[in-house]
């Protein structure tokens, strides 16, 4: 078991969990967007079945975004979980 805290680095590791927690927030509500939309181009792509069909740059970015913030939303867990 850890020992106690003092209260000022109690405040401090309270205030980087929670910072932390609003990173992931912020990262999952950009991973969930990007999900959106790549979604949505492959519905259109789908729809061109019988037409030459090229998924968009934006969707394509997306990706790549969504695939770059992943690690950082399972650093940022790994680094919260205290349990």
């Amino acid at each position: 078991m850890a020992p106690p805290m003092s209260p000022g680095s109690e405040a401090r590791e309270k205030q980087r969990v929670t910072l932390l927690l609003d990173i992931n927030i912020q990262l999952l509500m950009e991973a969930s967007r990007i999900q959106t939309i790549t979604n949505a181009e492959k519905a259109k792509a789908v729809e061109l079945a019988g037409q030459e069909s090229t998924v968009s740059s934006e969707a394509k970015a997306a990706g790549n975004d969504y695939i770059a913030y992943v690690p950082y939303h399972r650093r940022n867990i790994d680094v919260t979980d205290v349990g």
